[in-house]
């Protein structure tokens, strides 16, 4: 790994022929950091992230496999509480390196190279792959719950701590037809 450099970020000639593990335990002030400079606001660390590494190298060819562990902190889309979520999600990237020839803005994908990046240049960094599954494991639509009660829209009470003491909305008499159809 290189000297000086946070997380793994590795000279190509030190990546071994044989599969070998690094492990890198990213500080909750790094994870805050990087997920500051993505412009991820919805997510807080709640204990450091631990990112385990295979790597082999072939050539100019470098394959990973990796398990990221953790435990982050959202906002529920339903009750607006927060809750942890439990991180442990594997991943597998290979990476190639990147020739003057390649045009990615044009290059059509497949399923298959979405698993695949490129490097330019002797080092390999794979801070920004773990950054970037860390991110998309989290839910688009966190829920606390799958049965969330979510807010009291009259009085905004947490309806999973029981029921509010709200009337119930007056009845639209507009649907009053449609009730009326009801066995």
């Amino acid at each position: 790994m290189l000297k000086g450099v946070r997380g793994l970020k590795f000279r190509l000639q030190e990546i071994p022929r044989e599969e070998k593990e690094f492990v890198h335990v990213y500080g909750i002030s790094e994870v805050i950091q990087a997920l500051q400079e993505r412009d991820v606001k919805e997510i807080h660390p709640l204990e450091p992230i631990e990112a385990r590494v295979r790597l082999i190298r072939s050539e100019k060819q470098v394959f990973s496999r990796g398990l990221i562990r953790g435990k982050m902190e959202t906002t529920c889309s339903r009750c607006l509480g927060p809750f942890a979520i439990p991180i442990k999600l594997e991943f597998q990237q290979a990476f190639l390196p990147r020739t003057k020839a390649l045009n990615l803005e044009e290059l059509e994908l497949s399923a298959d190279d979405l698993d695949t990046s490129y490097y330019s240049g002797d080092t390999l960094d794979l801070n920004p792959i773990i950054w970037d599954e860390l991110i998309l494991e989290i839910p688009f639509i966190p829920l606390c719950r799958e049965d969330c009660r979510g807010l009291c829209p009259m009085c905004g009470a947490n309806l999973n701590e029981g029921e509010c003491l709200c009337s119930p909305p007056p009845a639209d008499s507009r649907w009053e037809a449609l009730r009326q159809l009801k066995p």
